[in-house]
């Protein structure tokens, strides 16, 4: 997942392995919990918080498959702590 802000894009990535099936995934919105800067090393509360407040771009990766393939996502929520 990668929440972009107009300056820098901060990334969460292992909330679930690439050949997993099909399952609930949950990503907590705490920098403790291994956000990135992009570019960059741990991300701070405080970068944390700075993108969500300017977000620009939310991005998920649904699969990984080398070839073409045609995936989807279904009932992605934004929910408070």
């Amino acid at each position: 997942m990668v929440l972009q802000a107009s300056a820098f894009a901060l990334a969460f990535s292992g909330a679930a392995s690439p050949d997993a099936p099909a399952s609930d995934v949950s990503v907590p919105l705490r920098a403790s919990a291994g956000w990135q800067v992009l570019g960059g090393g741990l991300a701070s509360d405080a970068q944390l918080r700075e993108a969500l407040a300017g977000l620009r771009a939310l991005r998920i990766r649904g699969g990984y498959f080398s070839g073409p393939e045609i995936t989807s996502l279904a009932g992605v929520r934004v929910t408070p702590p």
